[in-house]
């Protein structure tokens, strides 16, 4: 077994096109890293707020008959199934390569079908390091990765966020503090009754 660095240097991974034997001997018929056996994202998924990113990926995942693997949740809870995190996040960056593939399920055994892994995760268009780390990860098979982008006019986006975030700033104190005067007044008429 190779040896795996936390560093990330450039990658052995391979994402061949034809099948690969893996470790336990079985062929690897789908883009997968040889070197640790695992079926790595070959499809990136990336977003912005209100794209549709979310959408997309669940109809993926919903309809794909097991087609689409999301790899393994992890510490960060049922978002990770989307959103791995790891070639954007620092702290998720730094846990190393073999914390990310142990994130994915062991390639298919030969004659199974074709499975794709992939990774949703929005903010990869905002970290910058993102892409430098994508390139020292998949090394020569970057190529091979498909990514699709959703993209959308950024003043729609921007208008839609902002009524959003300036309408929930307005109402939730509101809110809390109508629900604290309900609870005050039902107080009251309770000590009167008395």
């Amino acid at each position: 077994m190779p040896l795996v660095t936390p560093s990330l240097a450039v990658s052995n991974c391979t994402l061949p096109h034809s099948p690969l034997p893996v470790r336990d001997g079985s062929l690897c018929s789908v883009p997968a890293c040889a070197a640790c056996g695992r079926l790595l994202p070959s499809l990136l998924l990336i977003g912005s707020i209100k794209t549709g990113s979310t959408l997309l990926w669940g109809r993926l995942v919903d309809y794909s008959e097991g087609a689409i693997d999301t790899g393994r949740t992890t510490d960060k809870g049922y978002i990770s199934k989307k959103e791995k995190d790891f070639f954007g996040d620092p702290a998720q960056w730094r846990r190393g390569r073999g914390w990310y593939e142990r994130a994915w399920p062991k390639c298919p055994a030969s004659g199974a079908r074709t499975v794709v892994g992939i990774d949703a995760t929005p903010a990869y268009h905002v970290w910058y390091d993102a892409p430098k780390n994508m390139a020292a990860f998949y090394g020569r098979a970057l190529g091979q990765l498909r990514l699709v982008w959703m993209l959308r006019d950024p003043l729609k986006s921007y208008g839609g966020d902002w009524d959003r975030v300036t309408f929930d700033a307005f109402t939730a104190p509101k809110l809390n503090r109508s629900r604290e005067t309900g609870r005050e007044r039902d107080t009251l008429s309770a000590e009167r009754r008395l």
